[in-house]
């Protein structure tokens, strides 16, 4: 269990995320509350889905990784069901890019 000093360092850092005030690197904040996501906060993890969602792009590298992370940890592991709910969105979004940018190839007969 995270304690209460840490969780409101991280609630206030969040803070200065939502606002554009974060001097400090985003990214690892949310690392952080990703290594402690079963302890924070509901909103505190709809956040962070939020931030990685952005980093789910089916045109760069490691792209599928990150969904597949992203669908394993928030929505297969998770109990929480407003934060399995965030993630659906994110999942079927990209599985229609996918999907769409295939129907596009053309098949070939061999």
């Amino acid at each position: 269990m995270l304690s209460t000093k840490l969780h409101d360092a991280l609630s206030a850092m969040e803070k200065l995320i939502e606002v554009g005030q974060m001097n400090g690197s985003v990214n690892r904040v949310f690392d952080i509350i990703e290594m402690s996501s079963r302890y924070r906060p509901e909103s505190s993890v709809l956040s962070l889905i939020s931030y990685r969602a952005k980093e789910v792009v089916p045109t760069e590298v490691e792209w599928l990784t990150r969904l597949d992370e992203l669908v394993d940890r928030y929505y297969k592991m998770e109990t929480r069901p407003n934060i399995r709910i965030k993630v659906s969105p994110v999942f079927y979004a990209n599985l229609n890019w996918f999907s769409t940018v295939l129907l596009r190839i053309p098949l070939r007969s061999s």
